[in-house]
C-alpha cells in the first residue's frame, strides 16, 4: 500500500521534526515532543507549536517560503502539516508503534534525521560572517550593476496608454490610470531589476536616464506598456544577497564534506548480495616470451 503523501518537502520536514523530537529511542511511544510555548493552531485538539513549525520551515528554501506567503498558500501548507500530526496521534491510538515493521521505519527515519542534522552542522560551522563578506567582496563587479525598482502595466491601445500617462502626469496613480484605461490586469511589480535583464526597449528606457516615476509609453511586441521606475541604486547591497550567498556556501561545504566522506569510507559488499556490483574481470597474465633456443629452432 502506498503511504499517504501530505505535502512534499515541508510536510516531510515536519514529520522528521516530530521524530527527531523524541528524546528516548526506547520510549514506549516514539515521537513524543518536548515542546511548548505559542500554539499556532490545534487540529482535533492537538496543538501545533510555533517551535515545531519553525523547525520544519527551516527545511524549506527561503525563496519558496516567501513565495508561498505572497501567494496566500502558506496557511494551507501549515494545515496540511497539522494533518500529519493528527495522523501521528491516530497511529499512536492504534498502537502501530508496536508493530516490528513500524519500529524499523521509525528507526530508519531517526537515522535519516541524524544524518541530515550532521550535514546541517557541517554547513553551519563552515559559513561565518567573515566567509559571507569574503564571498560578497569576490563578486563586487557582479554586484556593481545598477538596478531599479520597476513596475509594468499593459494598456490596451496606444491612445489609451498616452491618455493614461497624461492622467498620471496630472497626479493620478499608475494603478488608477491603467484601471480606467481598461487594462486587463494590475501593474506587475518586478522588484529590483538589474540593468541588462529587462527586454531591451524597457531596459533602455529605465537605465537610459536617472528619471524616476512613470515613463512615456513603450511599445513592445505589439503591446503598449507603462513603466514606473522607483528607487535606484548603483550596486546590490550585501544584505540583499546575504541569504543567497549563505545558501551557496552551505551547499559547497556539504558537497566537499560528502565527497571527502565518499573517498574515505571503505565499502565491502557481501558476495552474492542483491545489487552487489559485478567483480571486475581479472586481467590476463602477459604471454611468456619463448626461450632463446626454441626461437632459434
Amino acid at each position: 500500500m502506498r503511504p499517504l503523501s501530505l505535502s512534499g518537502l515541508a510536510a516531510g520536514a515536519l514529520c522528521t521534526a516530530l521524530l527527531a523530537g523524541c528524546p528516548d529511542p526506547e520510549a514506549a511511544i516514539p515521537g513524543t515532543l518536548d515542546a511548548g510555548g505559542t500554539v499556532v493552531l490545534t487540529a482535533d485538539g492537538h496543538p501545533l507549536y510555533a517551535e515545531v513549525l519553525d523547525l520544519a520551515m527551516k527545511r524549506v528554501p527561503p525563496e519558496q517560503l516567501e513565495a508561498l506567503k505572497a501567494q496566500g498558500e502558506y496557511s494551507g501548507l501549515v494545515e496540511k502539516m497539522a494533518l500529519g500530526d493528527v495522523l501521528y496521534h491516530r497511529a499512536v491510538d492504534a498502537k502501530l508503534y508496536e508493530r516490528p515493521d513500524v519500529k524499523m521505519r521509525i528507526a530508519i527515519a531517526a537515522r535519516d534525521a541524524m544524518a541530515q542534522a550532521m550535514l546541517e552542522d557541517v554547513a553551519d560551522k563552515a559559513v561565518t560572517d567573515a566567509k559571507l563578506q569574503e564571498a560578497y567582496d569576490a563578486r563586487k563587479v557582479q554586484y556593481a550593476t545598477p538596478s531599479a525598482q520597476v513596475r509594468i502595466a499593459i494598456v490596451p491601445t496606444a491612445d489609451a496608454a498616452t491618455a493614461a500617462h497624461a492622467a498620471i502626469q496630472a497626479g493620478k496613480s499608475l494603478d488608477d490610470a491603467v484601471a480606467e484605461a481598461g487594462s486587463p490586469m494590475p501593474a506587475q511589480d518586478l522588484g529590483w531589476s538589474p540593468k541588462g535583464q529587462l527586454a531591451p526597449p524597457i531596459d533602455n528606457a529605465v537605465f537610459g536616464s536617472d528619471v524616476t516615476g512613470v515613463l512615456p509609453p513603450i511599445e513592445l511586441a505589439g503591446r503598449h506598456l507603462l513603466v514606473e521606475v522607483g528607487e535606484r541604486r548603483d550596486k546590490t547591497p550585501f544584505e540583499d544577497v546575504k541569504d543567497a550567498l549563505r545558501g551557496e556556501l552551505e551547499e559547497d561545504a556539504i558537497k566537499t564534506f560528502t565527497q571527502e566522506l565518499e573517498g574515505s569510507v571503505t565499502i565491502e559488499w557481501t558476495p552474492g548480495a542483491e545489487g552487489a556490483p559485478e567483480a571486475a574481470p581479472a586481467e590476463a597474465a602477459p604471454a611468456e616470451a619463448p626461450a632463446e633456443d626454441e626461437a632459434e629452432g
